[in-house]
């Protein structure tokens, strides 16, 4: 059983739970994209709003900033695809915040449209971390200013890394026990 929010959430059952999110149809496929290099790519993209992203929902500036950015390569060219166990924390979540801090100064992008894409990336450190994972570490997203979506992705980040023992989260999502 995982109590979470103060107990207000109960899941009596969570393998079950998580293995039920896993079988959406939506998810197949997705972890077989993976391109582990530092170029985020028009592929990248498109994969990701088969993922329900929403990147481009209003228009085509958010992957235009994304593809054209020069920051982006230069730091997740120094973000290995280390299990998210195993980094050297301390060494990596600076480069990280420097690399979400670019993806968040482009108009509508977010942590949700953020990982997706880093999870192509970098699938053994990023977890996917939709509005879903995000509620269960804050009980609203509603107002939350994107300096404060670093930090929140950073903390599920961390979360993620000290709850190993019992599931990872990061890559494919493996059998508990």
């Amino acid at each position: 059983m995982i109590s979470l929010c103060g107990g207000r959430v109960v899941f009596p059952n969570p393998e079950a739970r998580i293995c039920e999110y896993c079988d959406l149809e939506v998810y197949y496929g997705y972890d077989d994209l993976h391109s582990i290099d530092n170029t985020i790519t028009r592929q990248d993209i498109e994969a990701t709003k088969r993922l329900q992203s929403m990147i481009d929902r209003y228009g085509q500036q958010e992957s235009s900033s994304i593809l054209s950015s020069s920051e982006i390569p230069v730091i997740l060219s120094r973000i290995p695809n280390l299990d998210l166990a195993d980094v050297q924390w301390q060494d990596v979540k600076r480069d990280i915040e420097k690399l979400l801090g670019v993806f968040f100064r482009i108009d509508g992008v977010g942590l949700a449209k953020t990982v997706k894409i880093l999870h192509l990336k970098r699938p053994n450190l990023f977890p996917i971390l939709d509005s879903y994972v995000v509620e269960f570490l804050r009980e609203s997203l509603t107002n939350t200013p994107k300096r404060g979506l670093a930090e929140l992705g950073l903390r599920a980040l961390d979360l993620a890394r000290n709850t190993t023992p019992m599931i990872r989260l990061s890559g494919k999502l493996r059998r508990i026990c």
